[in-house]
C-alpha cells in the first residue's frame, strides 16, 4: 500500500479513489466554458446542493490544478530556493511572493483600472443628462451624436445603467481573483511553515515555542489573506484620484486646489497615526507570542499543574500577560479609530472647501450641471482619500507579517547530510553504521569569533561612562553584544559525542543502558539526523526508521483510529499489530474494546509498548524495523 500524501487528510492516503478535494481531473472552473465563467454559473450546483442539504467531503469538488497543495508547494520550494541571496527574511518573503502572485495580481489590476474607468461614466451621463433637459437642441457629446435629440435622455440612461451592471460585472471578477491569490498565499505560507516546524533544527527550536508557531498560522498568515487583495488599490486608487482630479479640474478650474489644499494638510495627520499603528501593532504580536507561549506550556503540563495546585500561579502570570496584550491592542485600535476619523472627515472638508473658492474665486455660474457632476466626481475622489490610509496601514502589516513568517523560516534546518538513508532493505548490510562519529548539538558557526564586534561596542560603552552620557541606544548595543558572545560561548561547551563507532546487525534487540546525562538519547536522535554530523561519514541507516518517544501523540479518537493513524484498515495488520503490543488484555478491560475513545478524555492504555503501536502498524509489512530506536530509557 503506497504512503499517505503529506497533503492528503487523514483516512485519504489514496488519491485514486476520487474521495473528497484528493479527486483527480479538472475542477468545475477548468471544465467550464466561457459564457459559465463569465458569469459564475459553473458554482451554481455547489450553491443549489448546499442550500438542498449539509455539505459533506464527498461534494467538494476538486480544486483547480494550479491551487492543489502540492503544485503550489512546489513552486514555492522553487522560488524560496531562488530567493537564497536575499539577506532580510522579510524581502526574502516579497522576493518570493510576487512571482507566486504575479500574473493573478496584474491580472486583478487590470479588471479594478477597468471598473474604475466605468465609474466615471455615472458622471459623464449626469452631465449630459443635465445639459439635454436644459436644452434639448444643444450640442451633445461625440459618443451620443448619432443618436436623434428626442431619444438621447434614453439613451444616457440605457448607457448609464450598463455600464453599472458591466462595473459590477468586472469588480465580481476583480474580487474573485483577490480571493483566489490570498486563498493560494495564504495556504501555501502554512503549508511552509508547518514543514519547516518539522525539519527545523534543534537549537533553532529553542527559541521558537509551539506558541509562535500556532501564532504564524492562525495571525500572520490571516494577515496575507485579508490584506493582499487590497494590496492594488496604491496603484489603481491613485489613477482613480489623478483622472478624477483631471476631470475636475475641466469643469471647476482652480476651485479644485481648494480641497488639495485640505488633502495635504490632512496627509502628515494620518503619516503619523499610520507609524503609531505599526509600533503597537508589532507590539502586539510580540505580547501576543509570549501569551500563547505560556499557555502552550501549561496545556503541555497540565496534569502536574493540576496535581501541585499550581493553578492560581500560573493563571496570575498568563492574566498578567493578557493584561498588557490587551493594554497595548487598546492602543493600536485607539490610533486605528484616529486614522478612520480623521479620513472619514476629509470627503466633506474637500467638498466644502472646493465650492467655498468656486464661489468667492470664480466668475463662472454655479449651475446644477457644475454642482451635481462635482459631487458625482467628489465621491469618486473620496475613496481613495478615505481608503488610502487603511491600505498604508495594511501594507504595513502585511510587512511585519512578511518579516516575522520569514525570519522563521530563514531558520536552521536538519542537516539532510547527516544520515545517509537506503529506501530499501539490503539484507546483507547492518541496520546502523556509525563511524568515527562526532556529533553536537547543531548551533550556528560563531557570528564574531575574535569578538571584535563586541570589543567595539564595549569601547563606545567606556567613552560614554567617562563622559557620563550613556545613551539608551548605547546601552542596548552593549548588552546585546554581552549577551551573544555569553551564548555562542555556551554553545561551544555544550554537550557531545565523540569517537563513535556502533554498528547494529538486522534482527538484534539492543538495549542502551548507562546514567542519566550520558548521551543515550543523544545517540538516538544522532541515528535520526537530528544532532549535527561533524564527523567525516555519514550515519549509515538501512532501510526505514521508526521512533517512539516517550511520550504517544495520541489524539481524540478511538483506539482503533489511533493505531491506524488515517491509513487504510487491514485486519491482518491490525491483529498482528495487538499480538505484538501486547494490546488485548488492556483492551478487553475497557467496555468498549478498541472503539473507546482515548485523548480528550484521557483514557489511557497503560501498557508500556503503547507509543510503538502507530509505528508498527506502518512498518509491519516491511522486512525490517529498527527497534533499536525504541523506548531506549524505559530499558533503564
Amino acid at each position: 500500500m503506497p504512503p499517505a500524501s503529506v497533503y492528503s487528510p487523514l483516512g485519504q492516503e489514496d488519491a485514486s479513489e476520487g474521495v473528497g478535494p484528493n479527486k483527480g481531473g479538472l475542477s468545475e472552473q477548468e471544465k467550464a466554458g466561457w459564457f459559465s465563467k463569465l458569469f459564475f454559473g459553473w458554482i451554481s450546483p455547489l450553491l443549489a446542493k448546499g442550500f438542498s442539504k449539509k455539505l459533506e467531503m464527498e461534494d467538494v469538488p476538486v480544486n483547480s490544478t494550479g491551487m492543489r497543495a502540492e503544485s503550489m508547494m512546489a513552486r514555492w520550494t522553487t522560488l524560496w530556493d531562488a530567493a537564497a541571496d536575499q539577506k532580510k527574511p522579510a524581502m526574502r518573503m516579497v522576493a518570493v511572493m510576487w512571482p507566486f502572485v504575479r500574473r493573478t495580481w496584474l491580472l486583478q489590476i487590470l479588471m479594478k483600472i477597468v471598473g474604475d474607468l466605468l465609474r466615471f461614466v455615472q458622471p459623464l451621463c449626469m452631465q449630459a443628462i443635465i445639459q439635454w433637459l436644459t436644452d434639448m437642441n444643444a450640442e451633445p457629446p461625440f459618443w451620443a451624436s448619432f443618436v436623434a435629440a428626442d431619444y438621447r435622455g434614453a439613451y444616457y440612461v440605457f448607457v448609464m445603467i450598463g455600464a453599472m451592471l458591466l462595473q459590477g460585472l468586472v469588480y465580481t471578477h476583480c474580487f474573485f481573483l483577490g480571493g483566489e491569490m490570498a486563498f493560494a498565499a495564504r495556504s501555501t505560507t502554512i503549508l511552509a511553515i508547518y514543514e519547516k516546524a518539522l525539519g527545523q533544527a534543534i537549537h533553532a527550536r529553542a527559541d521558537t515555542t509551539t506558541g509562535k508557531v500556532v501564532n504564524l498560522m492562525s495571525s500572520d498568515c490571516t494577515r496575507l489573506q485579508w490584506y493582499m487583495p487590497w494590496t492594488h488599490l496604491i496603484f489603481t486608487g491613485t489613477l482613480q484620484f489623478a483622472i478624477a482630479c483631471w476631470y475636475l479640474w475641466q469643469l471647476i478650474g482652480s476651485a479644485l486646489l481648494g480641497g488639495l489644499v485640505v488633502i495635504a494638510c490632512a496627509t502628515p495627520a494620518q503619516t503619523w497615526c499610520v507609524e503609531v499603528m505599526r509600533t503597537w501593532n508589532a507590539r502586539v504580536l510580540d505580547k501576543r507570542d509570549k501569551r500563547l507561549g505560556k499557555v502552550s506550556e501549561l496545556l503541555g503540563a497540565v496534569k502536574l499543574v493540576k496535581c501541585n495546585g499550581w493553578e492560581k500561579p500560573f493563571e496570575q502570570r498568563i492574566n498578567t500577560d493578557r493584561e498588557t496584550e490587551l493594554a497595548a491592542l487598546f492602543k493600536y485600535f485607539f490610533m486605528m479609530l484616529m486614522s478612520s476619523v480623521c479620513w472619514e472627515a476629509v470627503p466633506t472638508l474637500v467638498a466644502i472647501a472646493v465650492f467655498s473658492w468656486y464661489a468667492l474665486a470664480s466668475s463662472a455660474q454655479f449651475t446644477t450641471e457644475v454642482a451635481f457632476t462635482s459631487l458625482a466626481l467628489l465621491d469618486i475622489v473620496a475613496e481613495p482619500c478615505t481608503i488610502a490610509g487603511w491600505i498604508i496601514s495594511d501594507c504595513l502589516a502585511l510587512y511585519v507579517a512578511f518579516g516575522r513568517i520569514g525570519a522563521f523560516l530563514c531558520s536552521d534546518d536538519i542537516d539532510s547530510k547527516a544520515v545517509q538513508q537506503s529506501d530499501t532493505v539490503n539484507p546483507s548490510r547492518p541496520s546502523v553504521v556509525i563511524t568515527t562519529g562526532h556529533f553536537a548539538w547543531g548551533f550556528p558557526a560563531k557570528t564574531d569569533p575574535e569578538g571584535k564586534e563586541v570589543k567595539k561596542v564595549l569601547a563606545r560603552l567606556e567613552k560614554a561612562l567617562e563622559a557620563s552620557e550613556i545613551s539608551e541606544k548605547t546601552s542596548k548595543e552593549a548588552t546585546a553584544a554581552l549577551l551573544n558572545e555569553s551564548r555562542e560561548a555556551d554553545m561551544e561547551k555544550a554537550f557531545q559525542l565523540r569517537e563513535i563507532d556502533l554498528e547494529i546487525d538486522q534482527g538484534i534487540l539492543l538495549a542502551i543502558v548507562g546514567e542519566v546525562g550520558s548521551g543515550k538519547s543523544s545517540l538516538l536522535q544522532a541515528i535520526l539526523g537530528e544532532m549535527k554530523n561533524n564527523g567525516e561519514h555519514p550515519v549509515e541507516v538501512n532501510g526505514a526508521v521508526t521512533y517512539a518517544a516517550q511520550t504517544a501523540y495520541i489524539f481524540n479518537a478511538t483506539v482503533k483510529e489511533n493505531i491506524t493513524f488515517g491509513r487504510r484498515f487491514d485486519s491482518d495488520t491490525y491483529n498482528k499489530v495487538l499480538d505484538a503490543c501486547c494490546l488485548r488484555p488492556d483492551l478487553s478491560i475497557l467496555a468498549k474494546g478498541d472503539r473507546t475513545e482515548i485523548g480528550v478524555r484521557l483514557i489511557a492504555i497503560r501498557h508500556a509498548s503503547c507509543p510503538s503501536v502507530f509505528d508498527f502498524y506502518r512498518h509491519i509489512g516491511l522486512t525490517h524495523a529498527h527497534d533499536c530506536t525504541r523506548r531506549s530509557k524505559e530499558s533503564t
